[in-house]
């Protein structure tokens, strides 16, 4: 078994893979994702670094569970992520041998796991393992949704299937007079019945055309109205489309189709007497017992009808639910960007302080612009980038305290219009020289702080490095870091001027349409400094929707 770790931008692997990942892409070159081979051999540059392009992957390759990359390097651990053993920003990706079980790999990473448990106690402690098939993790939450709509589905065409058998059905009650005059006039069952077969093939063909037609355009418009980032992490609905699978279960519905309602009025003629048929405004025993079966089509129609609609109801209403849950912060008038600067020129600590205060400042004075803030981090994100905290003052037994930690500017609270609860926010002033302050979030004061002051207590890491000892000076009402259908963490947030970065996002509050101000906050920036790379510009109301 190979082992591959992946991010958006590089990937590497365990020694035996690393190896052989190596052999095909050593750490200065890179695979490229385009629809050319003319750059092979080429030079492209990334953090003022060449890298000579070796390959190229189709158009389409796509890794969903990161983000959409243009080209893929062997990865170098820079970065203060690379460093803690919590940052949780890699992607492990096995193909098991042949005849290599699930549960086979389960146990194995399960033993290494516990391996890594006895070797780190405080960082791996109760940590454990999984092995999940790819496909799986890919199609994610969607699948039970995707399951539910076929249920959907299926019960919307038992229900349409009813109703013209049940037609059907009718229509040959009401031709129970013309069937017995052509039967005794000569006309053999075979030839009648044929003629029922080829009313029930016509209105299939009817309807299945009508029915691919419509399909089309409206998985047309639908595929249209998923967001791009959205769409980024479901590459199973790129070919979204008509294709050779699609075609046969749609023949095979019809034909299914085909044979209820030619087998209705059909099982209804084998039945047929002339005799009475022909009597004058005659309805015999097996009209009546046509009639109750009628009936009887009629109530388990409206029972599938039931289940459908209670079905709906109750999407709907997790739906609504969903949409009604806080993000604990503003996320109208919101605009965000991804920046990352050439390490080489902003690694030291004071210049990526002043290229951050610079950033700020400047897009800050642009016509439109209220607020602007940087994160390492966006909310809505995930929970993860996490910190193992020890509190000063506590006995410690090798508690796993995990906490998200978000890095942020001294006015990100500010602009998220984020409720502070009690204390107060960073100020500028708190930079490298000064003590650690950070500002928790509701939950962690509740969890670790129950019946007490958060503020003026300190916590640090699980050794109590004097350099790690941070102080709380606030609290605010909880920001939901993942999803909207996800717990809260507890968290906290330091400031990035006290411990800078290269790489973070931009958070920019707008008094109108953020949308349009996109494109000038990118010239800001790229005046400021051309080499820095912009990625990911949206609204934060766009990040809500997907």
């Amino acid at each position: 078994m190979s082992l591959l770790f992946a991010t958006s931008f590089g990937t590497f692997g365990n020694p035996d893979s690393l190896k052989a990942w190596q052999t095909l892409m050593p750490a200065d070159s890179a695979v490229v994702v385009c629809d050319g081979d003319d750059i092979v051999g080429q030079s492209i540059y990334s953090d003022e670094t060449p890298y000579t392009v070796i390959g190229v992957l189709p158009q389409n390759f796509h890794f969903a569970p990161v983000e959409n990359a243009e080209f893929w390097t062997a990865l170098n651990p820079i970065g203060s992520c690379f460093t803690r053993r919590s940052c949780h920003s890699l992607h492990g990706i096995a193909r098991l041998k042949d005849g290599v079980s699930e549960q086979a790999a389960l146990a194995d990473v399960t033993r290494i796991a516990k391996d890594l448990e006895a070797q780190y106690p405080d960082s791996n402690r109760y940590q454990g393992a999984t092995v999940a098939p790819l496909s799986g993790i890919i199609v994610g939450d969607v699948k039970p949704i995707l399951l539910l709509l076929l249920a959907g589905v299926a019960l919307l065409l038992l229900i349409a299937c009813i109703n013209v058998a049940s037609l059907r059905l009718v229509r040959s009650e009401t031709r129970r007079r013309e069937l017995s005059v052509r039967r005794a006039l000569g006309a053999t069952r075979a030839r009648l019945m044929r003629q029922f077969v080829i009313e029930g093939l016509v209105i299939v063909v009817a309807g299945s055309v009508a029915g691919l037609v419509s399909s089309h355009w409206a998985m047309k418009i639908l595929k249209g109205l998923i967001p791009t980032d959205m769409m980024a992490g479901m590459p199973y609905l790129n070919d979204l489309g008509f294709n050779s699978r699609v075609l046969i279960f749609a023949l095979a519905l019809g034909g299914f189709a085909a044979v209820v309602f030619s087998f209705t009025p059909a099982v209804r003629l084998s039945t047929l007497d002339v005799k009475e048929g022909m009597a004058e405004g005659g309805r015999g025993s097996a009209g009546k017992v046509w009639t109750r079966i009628g009936s009887k089509l009629v109530v388990l129609e409206l029972s599938t009808a039931m289940v459908l609609l209670v079905g709906a109801g109750l999407l709907g209403k997790s739906f609504y639910r969903l949409l009604q849950v806080g993000a604990g912060f503003e996320t109208k008038h919101l605009i965000t960007m991804r920046l990352r600067a050439p390490l080489p020129a902003y690694g030291e600590d004071p210049k990526a302080v002043a290229l951050q205060r610079r950033i700020v400042s400047e897009v800050k004075n642009l016509p439109g612009v209220t607020s602007v803030a940087l994160a390492d981090t966006l909310p809505l994100t995930f929970n993860g980038n996490t910190d193992w905290i020890r509190f000063v003052g506590r006995a410690f037994n090798g508690e796993h305290n995990e906490v998200n930690q978000r890095g942020v500017s001294s006015e990100y609270l500010t602009t998220l219009q984020a409720k502070l609860l009690r204390g107060r926010m960073f100020t500028d002033v708190e930079d490298l020289g000064k003590p650690k302050v950070v500002v928790i979030n509701q939950t962690l004061a509740k969890k670790f702080f129950p019946g007490e002051d958060p503020i003026g207590q300190r916590f640090a890491d699980t050794d109590l490095n004097p350099k790690s000892i941070k102080e709380i000076v606030g609290i605010v009402d909880d920001i939901r870091e993942g999803p909207l259908d996800s717990e809260i963490w507890p968290a906290y947030y330091y400031s990035l001027n006290q411990q800078p970065d290269f790489g973070y996002s931009v958070v920019v509050r707008t008094s109108g349409d953020g949308e349009s101000l996109i494109p000038t906050v990118a010239d800001v920036i790229h005046r400021i400094d051309s080499r820095i790379n912009i990625s990911g510009e949206t609204t934060m109301t766009a990040r809500v929707n997907s």
